[in-house]
C-alpha cells in the first residue's frame, strides 16, 4: 500500500481580513492546526480576489470577515461562487444573529464561525469544511443529518418541505407565511413539528438541513 495514501493531505488555505493584528493571529493559530497552511493573505475581499487571480493553483478554502473596507464578506462571498463555484468558504464574524447566517448561507457559504473561537473550533471547521462540504458551528450534527436522511419523503408533508425550501432564505416569517398563503401562527407551527420531527429546533438550523440535504437550492429563492 502507498503509505502516502496514509497522510492526510495538507489543507491550504487563504484568509481575508482588514485588522492586520487579528489576521496575523489567526493566521498564526491556522498554521498551528494540523495538515494545516495558510498560503494567501489579503487585506479586503478585492485585494483577495486580485491575488486569487494571479495564482497558479487556488487554496482548498478561503476564511472571510464579513466586515471588511472597500469589498466586505458578503459581496466577497458572491463574487468567489460566481468565478470559481467550488471553492470552498468559511465567513468569520463578530455577527451571531440568524440573518447573517441566513444571508452567508444562500449566498454558498461553506461554514460559519464566531471570532474569538479557539483552535478546536477552527480545526473541526477546516477539516469538516475540506472534506464534507459544510460547518456551521453546531448549528446541526452531522448524526441529525444521518437519521433525517433516512427519514422517507412522505413523512416530511408537502407544506414542511415548502418551509423547508422558504426558511433557507432571507424572508422573515410574515414574507414565509404570505408565500405560502398561510398565517405566521400556522407558519411557526410548522417549524415546531419540523423541529420535533427532526430534532432541529431553530429555524437556522432547519436551514442548513435543507441546504445540506439539497431540499433548498442556494440562490434560487
Amino acid at each position: 500500500m502507498n503509505q502516502n495514501a496514509l497522510v492526510d493531505p495538507t489543507i491550504r488555505i487563504a484568509v481575508a481580513d482588514d485588522h492586520p493584528i487579528l489576521r496575523q493571529g489567526v493566521c498564526s493559530l491556522i498554521n498551528t492546526l494540523k495538515n494545516c497552511n495558510v498560503i494567501l493573505e489579503a487585506d479586503n475581499g478585492k485585494d483577495l480576489l486580485d491575488k486569487l487571480s494571479r495564482q497558479d493553483q487556488l487554496p482548498d478554502l478561503c476564511i472571510l470577515d464579513i466586515n471588511m473596507p472597500v469589498m466586505n464578506g458578503y459581496d466577497t462571498l458572491i463574487a468567489l461562487k460566481a468565478k470559481w463555484p467550488g471553492l470552498k468558504v468559511i465567513m468569520l464574524t463578530m455577527l451571531d444573529d440568524d440573518y447573517t447566517i441566513l444571508r452567508v448561507l444562500q449566498d454558498g457559504a461553506n461554514g460559519f464561525l464566531l471570532k474569538g473561537c479557539g483552535g478546536d473550533d477552527f480545526l473541526k471547521a477546516i477539516t469538516t469544511v475540506y472534506k464534507d462540504g459544510y460547518f456551521f458551528s453546531g448549528l446541526i450534527s452531522d448524526e441529525t443529518i444521518r437519521i433525517a436522511a433516512k427519514l422517507s419523503l412522505p413523512s416530511i408533508s408537502e407544506r414542511q418541505m415548502e418551509y423547508l425550501r422558504l426558511c433557507a432564505s432571507d424572508m422573515n416569517y410574515g414574507k414565509i407565511a404570505e408565500k405560502m398563503g398561510i398565517s405566521v401562527r400556522t407558519v411557526e407551527g410548522i417549524q415546531k413539528a419540523l423541529g420535533e420531527k427532526l430534532n432541529i429546533h431553530s429555524r437556522v438550523g432547519l436551514a442548513v438541513f435543507a441546504v445540506k440535504t439539497g431540499i433548498a437550492i442556494r440562490g434560487e429563492l
